[in-house]
């Protein structure tokens, strides 16, 4: 869904945003009282084309706020006590994510997500921490929750028919921020495990099962505190929000490329699972914050795809570059999957002798399991170079190597643990090693008194 924009999570926060404070209001004062604060929505998510009430938590000196979203199909009003807020989204708006700033007078909070969907959201009812008691949902469902309390376990009870495909996707930790590591049972009515899964996009768990006989059927979801502590049971807390998409129909969980490539070079390829024979994709334009969404009508699952420069860039897909006859000089960027076990990817790249080259894989990154190893081979096997993991914290392979004559190179990726699946999805970077100067920035707004500077 993705899925690509995990590594935007992280760094949405950077020059963009900053400059998204300053046309928000201009030149923030540094406040003398207490600033306005905004930590989360509730609901999390609203429906394209409803009118929907949300909660904002956190701070408000004073009220009425002004509002500013990255998204013209996305209007916020306030409502007449501090921190409700009615929000309306055309009905053609695209899934995805609008960010959302509150100012006042004195000052402006971070930039805050509100998820963007096209189902009815349906809420969590509580108490559903049993087997009895779990709450009776339909399908597909999409449902905004709460993990409430430490020891709070969630559960829907759902019917399914045989052959079906049941995907049940959490958003929590990803997007909403939401410190916990979630994890999602499927169970039968007397409480047998019969599918479990945790950490498949990032700390979020995705379920998929296919149905064994008719009948009911029960979700389960619990989680455990994002950081580990020395607590021995489930965790929970007022800011343990999360989305759940519960479907047996269509669900998009990536496109190829996951970048934004120009259509003359690869046409966009949708992935995942109950998807019709012929699917078209549809976009939604980047923001000043958000890339490019894609997804596909009355179907769960999207998927952003940031803009790349594409000058003198070549694109490849996996499957023209299996075993490939003819060598390509880099830059170049192949997408494709680890989609079987001990599956090996080939890319053969013409060198130049004395130029340093480095091959980089973007996939742990993106929300994805494939943990990949690189390797640069001579035409004879032999092996040039080696890496998996760029570093410590970092699962997704970089290896730099540098051409001693002009010739030929094979790069192989593989999987470090064998493992293939239609989420072993990467997107494989080669090019020359040039200089480079990246500017980040750890705050999203800047408080700048009025005649003065600020040092950034």
């Amino acid at each position: 869904m993705y899925c690509l924009l995990l590594r935007f999570c992280r760094a949405v926060r950077p020059v963009a945003a900053a400059l998204l404070a300053i046309v928000a209001g201009g030149l923030i004062p540094t406040p003398v009282t207490a600033q306005v604060e905004l930590t989360r929505f509730y609901p999390p998510v609203i429906a394209a084309g409803a009118t929907s009430s949300l909660t904002a938590e956190g701070k408000f000196p004073t009220w009425p706020v002004t509002i500013v979203c990255d998204r013209a199909d996305v209007t916020l009003t306030c409502g007449g006590k501090a921190g409700e807020f009615q929000a309306v989204t055309n009905s053609d708006a695209a899934p995805g994510i609008a960010w959302l700033r509150l100012c006042d007078e004195k000052a402006a909070t971070s930039l805050t997500p509100l998820l963007i969907e096209r189902l009815p959201v349906t809420a969590e009812v509580e108490p559903n921490d049993t087997l009895a008691n779990a709450m009776a949902v339909p399908c597909p469902v999409l449902i905004a929750g709460r993990l409430e309390k430490n020891g709070d376990v969630d559960m829907w009870r759902l019917q399914v028919s045989r052959g079906q495909s049941l995907v049940a996707s959490l958003t929590g930790n990803h997007w909403l921020q939401s410190p916990f590591d979630g994890v999602l049972q499927l169970v039968d009515t007397r409480g047998n495990v019969l599918a479990q899964a945790d950490d498949d996009r990032g700390l979020d768990p995705q379920l998929v099962y296919e149905a064994k006989v008719d009948g009911e059927l029960i979700l389960r979801l619990f989680a455990f505190p994002e950081t580990p502590n020395s607590t021995i049971g489930f965790a929970g807390g007022p800011n343990f929000n999360y989305v759940l998409k519960l479907t047996n129909a269509a669900f998009v969980d990536h496109v190829l490329p996951l970048d934004d490539v120009p259509t003359e070079f690869i046409a966009p390829v949708p992935f995942g699972w109950n998807l019709p024979p012929t699917a078209t994709l549809l976009s939604s334009p980047a923001t000043d914050v958000s890339p490019t969404i894609v997804y596909l009508t009355d179907a769960f699952g999207w998927q952003g795809r940031p803009r790349i420069a594409s000058e003198g860039m070549k694109f490849l897909l996996d499957s023209q570059t299996i075993a490939p006859e003819v060598a390509i000089s880099p830059p170049l960027q192949m997408y494709g999957h680890i989609a079987q076990p001990d599956e090996v990817d080939r890319l053969r790249i013409q060198v130049h002798k004395g130029t340093s080259y480095r091959a980089v894989v973007r996939s742990r990154l993106l929300g994805f399991p494939l943990d990949s190893v690189l390797r640069v081979v001579k035409l004879d096997g032999s092996e040039f170079a080696r890496n998996d993991d760029a570093d410590r914290s970092q699962y997704d392979a970089a290896v730099e190597f540098k051409a001693e004559e002009d010739g030929e190179f094979v790069v192989e990726l593989s999987d470090l643990a064998s493992s293939g699946s239609l989420r072993h999805a990467y997107a494989l970077d080669v090019a020359d090693v040039q200089p480079k100067v990246t500017l980040s920035i750890d705050i999203d707004h800047l408080g700048v008194s009025v005649g003065k500077s600020t040092e950034v």
